[in-house]
C-alpha cells in the first residue's frame, strides 16, 4: 500500500516538474523566415522565446541586418550578442512591440546593436554592456507597478537618439529607477527626452534623486514626478549631473517680509550715497 502511494507521489511530482517552464539557453539560427523574432523556427528551440530563456545571437548567423518584432509584448531573460555578430538593428514590423528584459543585456560584438523597439527593464539589478543604440523608448521600470529598476552599464557606450524617450520612475524617497555607469561605460543622452513618472507617490521637500550620469547635450526634460504643494522641483542639475531635487516653497509670510524689506534697503542705500 505504502509503495503504491509512494509511486503515485513520484509520478505526480514528475508530472508537475515537467509542467514547469524551465529556462534554457536559446540561440538564434535564422532557419525560419530569417527575420522574425516571433517565428520559433528562427531559434534552435523551435519555440518563440519566453521570459525564462537566455537568448544568444551567435557570430555565425547574419539575419540580413534586421530582426523584426510585431504584436505587443516580447520576452527575454538575458540577451547576448556574441563577438562576431553582424546584424545591427532590432526593428518594428507591426504594432507597438515591447521587449521585456528580465536579465542582463550584453553586446560582445564590435558592431553596435540598435533597438528601434521599446525596451523595458523588467527586473532590478540588471547589467548592460557593449555598444547599444536606442531609438525608441527605454522603460527603467515595470509598467504594471512602476517599481523602479536599477541598471548598471559597466563597459561600452549607450546612445539615445533624438527620437528616444528614457523613462524613469519614482515610487518612494529612496525607491526610484536609475541608470548608473561604472568602469569604462559612457551614456550619451544627446537629443533624448527624459521622463520621470511617480504613480501614486508624491515627492516631498528634501527628496533628492540621483538618476543617472552621462552627456546631456541636446537632451530635454519631459514629465516630472508628482510633488507636494509645499515644494517645487529644482532641475538645475538634471541635465548636467542627472540629479533632481525637491525644495521647499517659501511661505507667503516670507515673501511679504522680503517685499517689506526692499524699501528699507533702498532708503539706507540712498543715505549712504548722500553721506
Amino acid at each position: 500500500m505504502n509503495s503504491q502511494i509512494g509511486l503515485k507521489v513520484f509520478i505526480l511530482a514528475s508530472f508537475l516538474s515537467a509542467s514547469v517552464s524551465v529556462g534554457a539557453v536559446v540561440t538564434w539560427t535564422g532557419l525560419g523566415d530569417g527575420v522574425s523574432w516571433a517565428d520559433g523556427d528562427n531559434w534552435d528551440s523551435t519555440l518563440t522565446p519566453t521570459v525564462a530563456d537566455d537568448l544568444v545571437f551567435t557570430n555565425l548567423v547574419d539575419p540580413g541586418g534586421l530582426i523584426g518584432f510585431s504584436g505587443s509584448d516580447n520576452f527575454s531573460k538575458s540577451l547576448t550578442f556574441n563577438a562576431g555578430f553582424a546584424a545591427n538593428t532590432l526593428t518594428v514590423d507591426t504594432g507597438s512591440p515591447n521587449l521585456q528584459l528580465n536579465g542582463n543585456l550584453s553586446n560582445n560584438s564590435v558592431n553596435a546593436v540598435a533597438f528601434e523597439i521599446t525596451v523595458s527593464s523588467w527586473t532590478a539589478g540588471q547589467t548592460w554592456s557593449g555598444n547599444l543604440n536606442f531609438k525608441s523608448a527605454v522603460n527603467l521600470f515595470r509598467s504594471d507597478t512602476l517599481a523602479g529598476r536599477s541598471v548598471t552599464l559597466d563597459t561600452g557606450t549607450i546612445n539615445f537618439s533624438g527620437t528616444a524617450n528614457v523613462n524613469f520612475s519614482v515610487t518612494g524617497a529612496a525607491a526610484y529607477s536609475s541608470l548608473a555607469v561604472t568602469g569604462n561605460g559612457t551614456v550619451n543622452y544627446s537629443g533624448a527626452t527624459l521622463n520621470f513618472n511617480s504613480g501614486s507617490y508624491t515627492a516631498m521637500a528634501g527628496n533628492v534623486f540621483d538618476f543617472t550620469t552621462g552627456s546631456f547635450t541636446g537632451a530635454s526634460i519631459g514629465s516630472l514626478p508628482s510633488i507636494d504643494s509645499g515644494a517645487t522641483w529644482d532641475s538645475s542639475q538634471l541635465l548636467s549631473n542627472g540629479i533632481l531635487t525637491a525644495v521647499a516653497v517659501p511661505e507667503p509670510t516670507t515673501w511679504v517680509l522680503m517685499g517689506l524689506s526692499l524699501p528699507v534697503l533702498v532708503v539706507v542705500r540712498r543715505r549712504v550715497c548722500k553721506g
